[in-house]
């Protein structure tokens, strides 16, 4: 480790009864043609969007509950992705919600009618399509990790990204290259390579803007990752959670010979403890910030926040390590990056804060 500082944290919305004192556990940001914003927050088993609250310019003063009725929501760490259907202005935009043991949503403006709705046109022969994770690549949706075959992956079809059973949409099963011991934990996007990170196995296909002609391109055996909010692009590189540590990817796509970088590597032993203890690792989050070169991951049972400063890489390839920590205790539990607002998101019991200034909550 390392003595360094950190920014404080500033909350922007209001108290919200439906939210109470839970975690905001997810957030994205939704954007349509015509310049408006919506930003999509979870907590507490509910969903919500956050709105202008006389004229404060900041859209997440309020939380407003829009949980779609007749659905039943299990937990709130719901992965969003966002892809029009169709091209040109009149393209209607959809963001995909993703999350196991939960139908995958797909959230809409029409007008200014908010909808979330269960996603209807499913994959042929999958009784219950509950993806846990969901990647916008090539004009498509791309999910993984449902139920009944966590070995599968469901695309949509082009450019129409609730349309799951048309003749263009398909499916990718790679259990005949990890086994049928292995499953999908999440995905990413490179260049023109698609990423599948598996709990054990790291596969790599190449050519994935055309699924029927994509080919496997390289398969990394004994190297997993451990959670799928863990997995961050940063634009030249892709970050994850592994076993034992914090793993840089992209060097080792672009040239196989070249050893996977380790970013933890200075403090390994004491982090693979703290691992071990995550009983739940689909709870690890972590984001990245564009502006201040940082990636934070979150160990929510070790109350632990690990923060890896990507500046500039030591000599053996690893990165300068600190870890952050609260008065109170707390954590930060979700991440988002928002380059429109200049503002690194995070979640907190009760809202959402963003990265600024010199006190946590004026503390």
């Amino acid at each position: 480790g390392r003595l360094a500082s950190r920014q404080g944290h500033q909350k922007l919305n209001n108290y919200n009864s439906a939210l109470d004192d839970n975690y905001v556990e997810s957030i994205w940001r939704h954007d349509l043609v015509d310049g408006r914003t919506y930003y999509l927050l979870n907590g507490n088993n509910k969903m919500f969007r956050g709105r202008e609250l006389g004229g404060s310019r900041n859209i997440i003063k309020e939380l407003m509950d829009i949980t779609p009725a007749g659905v039943t929501i299990k937990g709130s760490r719901w992965q969003m992705q966002s892809l029009p259907q169709g091209a040109g202005s009149n393209a209607k935009i959809y963001t995909i919600a993703t999350q196991k043991k939960n139908p995958a949503m797909a959230f809409s403006v029409t007008g200014n009618t908010l909808t979330w709705e269960k996603i209807t046109d499913t994959p042929l022969g999958v009784t219950n399509f509950d993806p846990d994770a969901c990647l916008s690549a090539y004009g498509r949706i791309w999910t993984a990790g449902i139920s009944e075959n966590p070995f599968t992956i469901f695309y949509s079809d082009l450019l129409d990204p609730t349309n799951f059973n048309s003749d263009n949409a398909g499916i990718l099963d790679i259990s005949s290259v990890v086994g049928n011991n292995d499953v999908i934990v999440g995905m990413a996007q490179h260049n023109d390579f698609l990423v599948i990170f598996c709990k054990d196995n790291i596969v790599i296909y190449k050519g994935a803007s055309n699924p029927d002609t994509m080919s496997l391109e390289d398969v990394i055996t004994g190297v997993g990752c451990l959670s799928r909010d863990s997995i961050k692009a940063t634009g030249t590189d892709l970050i994850f959670m592994s076993k034992s540590g914090v793993r840089s990817l992209t060097r080792t796509i672009q040239e196989k010979s070249m050893p996977m970088r380790e970013l933890t590597l200075n403090m390994r032993d004491e982090l693979t403890e703290w691992i071990r203890y995550e009983n739940y690792p689909e709870n690890i989050r972590a984001g990245y910030c564009e502006d201040n070169a940082y990636y934070i991951i979150t160990l929510p049972l070790n109350k632990k926040m690990i923060y890896i400063d990507l500046r500039m890489p030591m000599e053996n390839g690893s990165a300068r390590c600190t870890t952050w920590s609260l008065t109170d205790g707390t954590l930060f539990n979700s991440f988002f990056d928002c380059n429109k607002t200049g503002q690194f998101l995070m979640g907190i019991p009760g809202g959402v804060s963003y990265y600024t200034r010199h006190t946590d909550r004026g503390s």
